[in-house]
C-alpha cells in the first residue's frame, strides 16, 4: 500500500485570497508589505510551536495584542488557509480510489491545526501531521522520520508532494518518492495509468 503524503497550504489549499488578506489586515490594523513581511519572518517559530499564538502577533505587530484583538486574527488566518484547492483534490481522490492512503504533512502551528481538523473536505485525509505540534520544521531530517513511524511506512512506500523545493529535497534524501507540487497537474501526472 502507498501512502500519498500532501503539504497543505498551497497544495491542497489555495494560496490566501485578496478578499482574505484585506481582511487580516484590518484585523490587525496594519497594511501593505511590511505587514506581511513580519506576518512571515515569525512564522516559522510560529509553526514549529515555540511561540504562543499571542507572541506570534505581538512580535508581527510590535506590540502587545488584546486577547479579542488576537481571537480575531486567529480567525482570519485560519480563513485565509481553508479554501480547498477543488483541483488539487480531485486527483488526491483519483489516487485514493486507485488504493493510495492519504496523510497531510505541514509547517503549521498548532491553533491553526486545530481549525483545519475540523475542515469536512480533508475527512479522507486519515493521517494529519502538524508541525507545531510536534516542535519541528520541514525541511528537518526528524519531522520526516516521525511522519514514517506515524504512517507505519518504509520511505520507498511514500509519495510526497509539496510546494517547496527544500522540503522535497529532504524528503528525497530519505528516500521518499517526492515531487515538486507547481499545480494541481503534478498530482494529476501521479493519477494517470502508466
Amino acid at each position: 500500500m502507498t501512502w500519498l503524503l500532501c503539504d497543505y497550504g498551497e497544495v491542497l489549499s489555495l494560496a490566501p485570497s485578496p478578499a482574505d488578506r484585506d481582511a487580516l489586515e484590518v484585523a490587525a490594523g496594519v497594511t501593505g508589505d511590511a505587514f506581511w513581511s513580519e506576518y512571515w519572518a515569525h512564522r516559522p517559530e510560529y509553526d514549529r510551536g515555540t511561540v504562543t499564538t499571542d507572541e506570534y502577533w505581538s512580535r508581527v505587530l510590535g506590540t502587545r495584542i488584546p486577547p479579542t484583538t488576537i481571537e480575531r486574527l486567529l480567525e482570519c488566518d485560519a480563513t485565509m488557509w481553508s479554501r480547498p484547492n477543488e483541483a488539487s483534490l480531485a486527483a488526491v481522490h483519483r489516487l485514493a480510489h486507485d488504493g493510495h492512503r492519504l496523510a497531510i504533512l505541514s509547517n503549521a502551528p498548532a491553533p491553526l491545526a486545530d481549525g483545519l481538523e475540523r475542515l469536512a473536505w480533508l475527512a479522507p485525509f486519515e493521517t494529519r501531521i502538524f508541525s507545531g505540534r510536534l516542535g519541528l520544521l520541514k525541511p528537518e531530517s526528524a519531522i520526516y522520520h516521525v511522519t514514517l513511524a506515524a504512517l507505519g511506512a518504509d520511505p520507498g512506500d511514500v509519495i510526497f508532494v509539496d510546494d517547496r523545493a527544500e522540503n522535497i529535497d529532504a524528503a528525497r534524501a530519505l528516500g521518499l518518492e517526492a515531487h515538486v507540487f507547481t499545480g494541481p497537474t503534478t498530482l494529476e501526472a501521479l493519477a494517470r495509468p502508466t
